[in-house]
Formats: structure tokens, sequence, C-alpha cells
């Protein structure tokens, strides 16, 4: 359907907006965990696609949905250096959001870049003690297989624990 909408609307970026969620969708729904990479590639090309006809993606309702998704698409075709351009536009885009931050620092750790990722894990923690959504935010990354190994890096370890004391009282 989506497909179709973008034959037939071809100057809509919330059709290849669409498009590009939908294979991002089937992308990462495989089983076992595997991600199909020529929806994924599908994904990116729609992304860009949209983004070339609205830079400023105010067409559509979440814009910085459009980089996160591509993001993740990008890190699992392996173009770690536009994973990284698309987190970027996706935390400028959303002020608020932690996650495009712990992605970030998911990446950077992929990327055996342990300083930046720190870096971001600390952006992404702080966003979310603003938003009162660290309890969230901790237990995801202590639970979720996609983020909890970057806790074997020390300085991220460090930043949670900190958080924890924080969150929990014990320390101001």
């Amino acid at each position: 359907l989506f497909e179709r909408a973008t034959r037939t609307d071809s100057g809509s970026p919330n059709a290849f907006f669409r498009l590009g969620d939908a294979y991002y969708k089937r992308a990462f729904s495989q089983a076992g965990g595997r991600v199909d990479k020529d929806d994924a590639r599908n994904a990116i090309e729609a992304f860009e696609t949209a983004a070339s006809l609205d830079p400023t993606l105010r067409s559509l309702k979440d814009g910085y949905l459009l980089h996160h998704e591509s993001a993740q698409c990008q890190e699992a075709v392996g173009d770690f250096a536009g994973a990284l351009k698309s987190v970027k536009a996706a935390a400028k885009l959303t002020q608020s959001n932690p996650m495009p931050h712990l992605y970030g620092a998911r990446l950077r750790y992929r990327m055996r870049d342990f300083d930046k990722s720190a870096q971001n894990l600390y952006l992404s923690v702080r966003r979310a003690r603003k938003a009162r959504t660290y309890p969230q935010l901790a237990k995801l990354i202590k639970e979720d297989s996609h983020f909890n190994n970057l806790l074997a890096v020390p300085q991220n370890k460090i930043i949670i624990e900190a958080y924890d004391a924080v969150d929990s009282g014990v320390l101001s």
C-alpha cells in the first residue's frame, strides 16, 4: 500500500516516511533478532527520499523518528558514519527524548569509541532525569540485550550506578 502511495503521490514526504517505516518494522521483525538487510536498505532509501522532499521534516508528525529509524537501519547494514549522522539529527529534533542519545551510546560502543559512548549515555540519562523517566531508562539499559552491553564499559557503569544512587536518594 505504501509503495502504491509513493507512486501515486511521488512528492509526498509522508508517503515515503510511511514506506520507510513499514520497511523498518519488517526489517527488525525477523525471528531470532536477525535483521533483514534488504528491508533495512529499502527503509534507508525511502527515508532519504522523504528527507529530500521535506528537509525540515515539518510535514511529518514525528520527524525525529525518520532519523531515529534510519540510524538503526544504517547501523544494521554497517554504515556507522551515516548512523551517527542520523542519531545526531534525531537528537536535535527531539530535545527531551533520551532515546537518540542512548542509541548513540550503543552505536559508539559498537564502534569501540568508549569515551563518546559514555558522553552519549550521560546525555541520555540527563534527558531522562529531566523528563522524570530515569527509572524506565535505567531498567531498559540493564535488562534489554540491545543496551546492557553498555555496562561493560567502566565509565558507563559508573554513570548508571551514580544516577541510581541519586534516584534512590542515597546521593544528592
